[in-house]
């Protein structure tokens, strides 16, 4: 029926300039940096309420930048329901 069916879930990330879009919340397309990275793996079981993780920046084995990140629906702006409305 055309309905658009959520298969699951993936990990993925942003590069943004967060300066940016607090100057203006509308100016939130204009402050991505780089194309989003999406995880290879698909979760199919509900999502978990809190995620915590590290990302970071090796070059020749050195740690250039690390950092901590949260994620799940306990940490978005938006819950899953209301994204799946609009």
């Amino acid at each position: 029926d055309g309905t658009p069916v959520r298969l699951g879930f993936a990990l993925a990330n942003e590069f943004s300039d967060h300066v940016t879009e607090r100057g203006n919340y509308l100016w939130l397309a204009h402050s991505k940096l780089r194309p989003a990275a999406l995880g290879p793996e698909l979760l199919i079981t509900p999502l978990p309420s809190h995620v915590e993780g590290s990302s970071k920046i090796l070059r020749d084995g050195a740690t250039l930048w690390e950092k901590p990140f949260v994620s799940g629906e306990a940490n978005m702006s938006h819950s899953i329901a209301n994204l799946e409305h609009h």
